[in-house]
């Protein structure tokens, strides 16, 4: 029963953090974990963002600059740094790179990290380590050519408790692409 009341709270307390964007006195760190923009389909392995995606790129970058990140994250890939660079550059705050093949060392630095921290994957890493962190199989992998709008917000609190929520960047990706 008291473990209910403490996940009731945490997530009230979510709903409290959408409108404000600074942390509650009992969390240790809120995750924003986020799949890479739109990117050009030229068939090799590392494409940059097209049009889409860094329009994308800059939204998200207008959305988080008023939420007192404290770190980003992004793999090596083109399209995860193009996400997060103007985010980069209107906060002047460095990019963190992670291997996207070692997402146990990712969950360990972001456990350990306090703050407000977003992460840019991809369409299988960010789920993935959305599911490492709650320490449940909850999210599967993003839909290749779509679900780009998905920001997956991870609160861990010093108590070790932990709540998700899934939000969404403009503009939405609510169905797969037409053949």
């Amino acid at each position: 029963m008291l473990g209910s009341l403490k996940y009731l709270i945490s997530a009230a307390l979510f709903g409290l953090l959408l409108a404000g964007g600074s942390l509650p006195a009992e969390a240790k760190s809120i995750i924003y974990l986020i799949r890479h923009a739109e990117k050009v389909d030229d068939g090799t392995r590392d494409p940059s963002l097209n049009e889409a995606g860094r329009a994308r790129a800059e939204w998200l970058a207008d959305w988080f600059a008023g939420r007192g990140i404290t770190a980003i994250y992004s793999s090596e890939f083109k399209r995860t740094l193009e996400t997060v660079a103007p985010l980069s550059v209107r906060l002047n705050m460095p990019i963190a790179p992670y291997d996207p093949r070692a997402l146990e060392d990712v969950v360990t630095r972001l456990r350990a990290a306090e703050g407000v921290i977003v992460v840019s994957g991809h369409g299988n890493t960010t789920p993935a380590l959305v599911n490492m962190l709650i320490g449940e199989d909850r999210y599967a992998d993003l839909a290749e050519g779509w679900m780009y709008d998905h920001i997956f917000q991870v609160m861990l609190g010093d108590d070790g408790a932990v709540a998700v929520e899934i939000l969404y960047s403009e503009p939405r990706s609510t169905e797969p692409p037409g053949d």
